[in-house]
C-alpha cells in the first residue's frame, strides 16, 4: 500500500479527535531504542506573557529524535479557553518535519499531527502557536502537551518525554515571571497487578524541584503509593478490580508546578490472567440488588486479546480480518465491520513489529482460518507477520489502499465484488473514530459499506467508486456540519443526516434514528477514545441486530434513550476491561 515517498504518508498520522486526557508525558509502551543518558527524546511547548488583548507566538520543539526514516507523533495542545485564543499555525522552515495542520473545530484543544522524514539529533522546531489573550483575561492559563503513537520507521514504539508550557496575562507586560522549571512524569505502562500476590512499580519524575509530593486515586484494593518515592505497592485484596487509576504530582517550586496523569490498571484472578471484573470474576454477571437488567463483559488483558474474545463470540470459523491494533493503523479498520459481518470473518488484531500477535495466532488455528483479509499495508503490518500468515497455509488478500479513504473503498468493493446487495453506503468523517463506530454495527447488519470522506471535499477514490456502483441509491451521513459540509453531503446519493452536538450525541442520533431497526434483546457499551474495542465488536453487535453505545467512562447520553426500549430480558454487554468501560457505567446503564 505504501511506498517511502511523501505522496503516501499521511495514512500513518490521523489527527485523532479523541485525545482528551489531561495528563502532561505519555510513554509508547516497551521502548525498544537504547539512547545515551542525556539524549531522551523530548516534545515542549513554550511558555510567554503577555498583556489582554495581545498577541504572542509561542514554539512547540523536539529534540534527540534518533531515526531516519519516518516517525509519528500525534499531538493535542490544550488551554483555557476563557483566556486566550489560538489564531493561527505557522509551520516551521525545516523539511525535517512534515506538518499536518488541523482546523479549530474545538474550542480550548488543538490537534495536528506530524511526519518526520529525517532523523533529529538536536532541537528542532515543528510549530509555533500564534495566541491572542482575551480583552478582559487574568491571570495565567498550562498549555498542556499531550502526544500518542510516537513510532519510528520500523514501527518500533518509542519513549517521548513532554514538557507543558505556561501563558501570564499581565496589565504590566514589562514584568515577565521567573523562568519554569519544566516539571514531568515519565508515564510507565503499568503491569498488571494479581490478587493476593505482591505488587510494586515506581513512578518517575523528571526536573521541578524535589522533592516530589504524589498522589493516587482510584488504586485497586490493596494498593496505596508512597507520597516520597512514587512507588506504588501492596498487595491485590479479592475485591480487587481494574481501574484507570488518576496520579498527581507536585514540585517544591514557587510557585508550585503540578502535573496530572491517568494510567490503566489492570487486575487478574489469582489463578487467571483474566481482569476481574466489578464482582471479582469476569463474564456475565447476575443484578444485585437495584440493578435491573442483566450484564456481561467480553475482555482480556489487552486489546488483541479482547478481540479473540469476541471472535469466540461469533462462532464463526473459516476466514477473518486482520486489523492492525496501533491507533496509526487501527484507522484502516473502522469500515471492516460490514465486511466482517457478510462473510462471517471476525475482527482479529496484530501489533505492530515483525511477529503476528500470539493471540491472535493461535485463534486462527482454532477456528481453522484458511483466508485472511488484511486491512492494511505492509507499512502497518509487515511482510513478516504476511509471510507467518501463509507459512500457517493461509491465503492472504490486503485491502490497504493508499490512504484510509482508499482502504475504505477498497473494503466496499470487496463486498460488493463478493456479491453482496449492496443499495446504500454509510459516510462518516475520515479523522475521527466515534461517527465511524456509531454506525458500524448496525451497518454491517445492513450490507450498508462504510465509506471516509474529508470534510470539505470527497476524496477521488470515493468519487470514483460511487460513479462505478450505480446501484448505490441512497446515503446516511453520520455526524455535522463541522465535519462533512452539507456540500460535500449534497454530493452522495439521496443522503440523510444523523448528527449531534458532538460524537457523543451523534452516537446517540444513530441510535434513536435507526430505532425500528435495532433489536434491544443486546446493547454493547464501548469506550469511544480508545475505540478499538467497538471496531472488534461490531460484527458480534451486527448479529442481534445491537446497538453499540459509546461512551468516554461516563454514562455516555445515549443511555437515558437505550433504557427506555430495554426489557427484563436484555443483556448490556460491556466490549473491553473495566479500564476502558469501568463497572459504574455498566452498573449505570443497568440500573433501574
Amino acid at each position: 500500500m505504501f511506498s517511502h515517498t511523501s505522496k503516501f504518508l499521511s495514512r500513518f498520522y490521523a489527527l485523532f479527535l479523541t485525545t482528551l486526557m489531561l495528563f502532561s508525558t505519555l510513554l509508547i509502551t516497551n521502548p525498544l531504542i537504547s539512547l545515551a543518558a542525556g539524549s531522551e527524546p523530548s516534545l515542549k511547548i513554550g511558555s510567554c506573557q503577555i498583556a489582554p488583548g495581545e498577541t504572542a507566538v509561542v514554539a512547540i520543539t523536539g529534540q534527540n529524535i534518533p531515526s531516519p526514516g519516518l516517525a509519528g507523533y500525534q499531538i493535542s495542545i490544550q488551554y483555557d479557553a476563557q483566556k486566550i485564543e489560538v489564531i493561527g499555525l505557522e509551520k516551521s522552515a525545516t523539511d525535517s518535519f512534515s506538518m499536518q495542520l488541523p482546523n479549530f473545530d474545538l474550542p480550548g484543544i488543538v490537534r495536528l499531527a506530524a511526519i518526520q522524514t529525517t532523523g533529529v539529533e538536536g532541537e528542532i522546531t515543528l510549530v509555533r502557536l500564534r495566541i491572542k489573550a482575551k480583552d478582559f483575561a487574568v491571570g495565567s492559563t498550562d498549555l498542556k502537551l499531550t502526544t500518542r503513537e510516537l513510532v519510528l520507521a520500523d514501527l518500533k514504539p518509542l519513549q517521548v518525554q513532554v514538557t507543558n508550557g505556561q501563558v501570564d496575562i499581565s496589565t504590566n507586560p514589562g514584568q515577565h515571571p521567573q523562568p519554569l522549571s519544566p516539571l514531568t512524569i515519565s508515564i510507565v505502562s503499568l503491569p498488571i497487578a494479581v490478587i493476593n500476590q505482591p505488587y510494586s512499580v515506581t513512578l518517575n519524575a523528571h526536573n521541578g524541584n524535589p522533592p516530589y509530593v504524589w498522589s493516587a486515586s482510584n488504586l485497586p484494593e490493596g494498593l496505596q503509593i508512597n507520597p516520597q518515592t512514587g512507588k506504588i505497592s501492596g498487595t491485590p485484596t479479592p475485591n480487587a478490580v481494574s481501574s484507570v487509576v488518576q496520579i498527581s504530582m507536585s514540585d517544591s517550586q514557587s510557585p508550585v508546578q503540578t502535573v496530572l496523569a491517568q494510567m490503566a490498571l489492570q487486575v487478574a484472578g489469582p489463578n487467571s490472567s483474566t481482569p476481574t471484573s466489578g464482582n471479582g470474576f469476569p463474564g456475565k454477571t447476575v443484578p444485585p440488588l437495584g440493578i435491573k437488567f442483566e450484564t456481561s463483559r467480553v475482555s482480556g488483558n489487552t486489546a488483541t486479546q479482547t478481540a479473540v474474545q469476541i471472535a469466540d463470540k461469533t462462532g464463526w470459523t473459516g476466514s477473518a480480518i486482520l486489523a492492525s491494533s496501533a491507533s496509526y493503523g487501527m484507522m484502516d479498520a473502522l469500515t471492516a465491520g460490514p465486511l466482517a459481518t457478510f462473510l462471517k470473518a471476525p475482527i482479529l488484531l496484530t501489533e505492530a513489529g515483525k511477529a503476528l500477535n500470539a493471540d491472535t495466532k493461535a485463534e486462527l488455528t482454532k477456528l481453522a482460518v484458511k483466508k485472511v483479509y488484511v486491512t492494511s499495508g505492509t507499512s502497518v503490518i509487515s511482510q513478516a507477520v504476511l509471510k507467518e500468515l501463509r507459512d500457517m497455509n493461509i491465503t492472504v488478500e490486503s485491502l490497504g489502499g493508499v490512504d484510509r479513504f482508499a482502504t475504505s473503498v477498497n473494503i466496499a468493493q470487496k463486498m460488493i465484488d463478493l456479491g453482496a446487495p449492496v443499495t446504500k453506503v454509510a459516510v462518516a468523517y475520515g479523522w475521527q473514530n466515534q461517527d465511524a463506530l456509531s454506525i458500524a454495527a448496525l451497518a454491517s447488519a445492513q450490507t450498508q459499506p462504510i465509506l471516509l470522506t474529508e470534510k470539505d471535499v470527497i476524496p477521488d477514490s470515493v468519487k470514483t467508486f460511487l460513479t462505478k456502483n450505480t446501484s448505490i441509491k441512497t446515503t446516511d451521513v453520520i455526524g455535522g456540519t463541522s465535519v462533512i459540509s452539507d456540500s460535500v453531503m449534497a454530493q452522495f446519493p439521496s443522503a440523510t443526516r444523523h448528527a449531534g452536538n458532538t460524537a457523543y450525541d451523534t452516537n446517540s442520533k444513530v441510535i434513536q434514528d435507526f430505532d425500528t431497526f435495532i433489536k434491544y434483546d443486546h446493547v454493547y457499551l464501548a469506550n469511544g477514545e480508545t475505540a478499538i474495542d467497538a471496531l472488534a465488536g461490531a460484527p458480534l453487535a451486527a448479529q442481534s441486530k445491537a446497538a453499540i453505545v459509546l461512551m468516554d467512562g461516563t454514562i455516555p447520553a445515549a443511555v437515558t434513550f437505550v433504557k427506555g426500549k430495554l426489557t427484563t430480558a436484555s443483556v448490556i454487554t460491556a466490549l473491553g476491561g473495566t479500564a476502558v468501560v469501568p463497572n459504574t457505567v455498566l452498573t449505570g446503564v443497568a440500573s433501574k
